[in-house]
């Protein structure tokens, strides 16, 4: 049985809809400072969330990723009108893979993703070719993302869109029609082949082969801003696919998003991730026969 903190705005949750295996062994109150609830929290590791106004319940999940402290936390009833189901508390991990299962990751992304390098190098020399001789501009586009512990890289990819599609300085997402891609970009947007330059990610050890999806910097913070748990994402490295890729869509909600993603971070395996890879190849070659 796991002894748990509980932080409640009003009310109580009944025994019968706590998570299972846990108990309440102390009752916090949030408006303490977050030096005296870091304490308290830290004598317990778990805590469970309920019924908190907005302002404090994003201030100690905050808190509780800070500290390392495991999260229960019951959705809003706007997070479940977007999930469409009410499936009672659920888990924040306290941390992401152990160090054995970190270490095993790396061989198999290192040595996977060499192999699919070489084997894509001729292919990725033609995409190369054809992007440079359509407009004369650079072949590789450059974005910062995040990936483990908020740390923050250059995801590389092969350019489909025009010269300084952003030159304004706005984030602007690619939509449907968008006259910034380019013909050539849309060949290989619509294949996948754009994310081939990421296996060099890869290598180098700032993503892996699967995981969470890295998102643009900006984005993160407009999540984190309503969505404070979305940081949780951050316990693992950032993928080439991953989970919500494969049963989500491209315009998954946040809140749903982040609980596939919670999905794979507590259940992963060397056959979930071999599994979701077969998956994505066979994804992008449906792509190439439409």
């Amino acid at each position: 049985m796991i002894r748990a903190a509980l932080l409640c705005g009003g009310g109580l949750p009944t025994l019968e809809s706590l998570p299972k295996g846990v108990e309440i062994a102390i009752t916090l109150d949030a408006g303490a400072t977050d030096e005296a609830l870091a304490a308290d929290i830290g004598r317990y590791d778990t805590v469970v969330l309920y019924g908190l106004p907005d302002e404090n319940r994003n201030r100690m999940i905050k808190l509780c990723f800070d500290i390392g402290a495991e999260v229960y936390i019951m959705p809003k009833p706007e997070d479940i009108a977007v999930d469409g189901s009410d499936s009672g508390f659920y888990r924040l991990p306290r941390r992401g893979f152990t160090a054995k299962k970190a270490f095993f990751k790396r061989a198999f992304d290192l040595v996977l993703g060499i192999l699919m390098l070489i084997l894509t190098l001729p292919l990725s020399l033609v995409i190369a070719l054809a992007i440079k001789l359509s407009d004369g501009g650079p072949v590789f586009f450059k974005q910062r993302r995040m990936t483990l512990g908020g740390k923050e890289f250059d995801i590389i990819k092969f350019r489909s869109m025009v010269i300084d599609a952003e030159a304004n300085g706005v984030a602007t997402p690619a939509t449907d029609g968008d006259a910034r891609i380019t013909r050539v970009g849309r060949f290989i947007r619509a294949t996948g082949l754009d994310e081939l330059p990421q296996l060099i990610n890869i290598i180098k050890g700032e993503m892996s082969l699967v995981g969470p999806r890295p998102e643009r910097i900006e984005h993160i913070r407009a999540y984190c801003e309503g969505l404070p748990e979305f940081a949780y994402r951050f316990k693992v490295k950032g993928g080439l696919t991953g989970y919500a890729q494969i049963y989500g869509r491209y315009d998954t909600p946040p809140y749903q998003k982040l609980r596939l993603d919670l999905f794979y971070i507590e259940n992963h395996s060397f056959w979930l991730d071999a599994k979701l890879l077969l998956l994505t190849a066979r994804a992008v070659f449906k792509k190439k026969m439409q």
